[in-house]
């Protein structure tokens, strides 16, 4: 099977078709002089839980925010204990960034040469007994192997957050 990468969004066309309740948002938001949470969050936070049938979500500023809050969140990881997260050597430097913001230690594993995503197999050779998190980057529209990743993490008793 041929995979195919996801085509990029049109932000344009995306505000052709929504324009005036994107207009009215906007100005909501400026007028009520809160650029930053404020009710516009609150009311995204509830839908997007509600949405998913979670109690709760939270909006966040960035991705590595968000990887950091979720390394957080996942109890896996004590700060300061030298425990270890696994992702891929071939990510954004922000990855490694919430990795060391959450108090823990990035280990990097390579990629398959032929779809640049997270080798499962190398990622099994960085598994060690400070180990806690595997957390795979998808990249370039394709997802990485995470059914042999999310074996691993079963056979290693880890924590998957992708």
């Amino acid at each position: 099977m041929k995979s195919r990468p996801v085509p990029f969004l049109d932000l344009r066309r995306a505000y052709a078709r929504n324009r005036s309740e994107v207009d009215q948002a906007i100005a909501r938001v400026l007028a009520g002089g809160r650029y930053i949470l404020g009710p516009e969050l609150e009311v995204l936070e509830r839908e997007f839980a509600e949405a998913f049938g979670v109690p709760f979500a939270a909006g966040v500023g960035s991705g590595t925010d968000a990887l950091m809050l979720a390394l957080e969140a996942c109890g896996a990881l004590k700060p300061g204990a030298g425990e270890e997260v696994v992702t891929s050597a071939l990510s954004a430097g922000f990855t490694a960034l919430a990795i060391c913001r959450a108090g823990a230690i990035p280990r990097f594993a390579d990629v398959d040469p032929s779809t640049l995503q997270i080798d499962p197999s190398r990622i099994a050779a960085c598994i060690g007994e400070r180990t806690r998190v595997l957390l795979p980057v998808h990249l370039y529209g394709h997802a990485c192997g995470i059914h042999a990743i999310l074996e691993l993490a079963r056979k290693h008793r880890l924590t998957v957050i992708e």
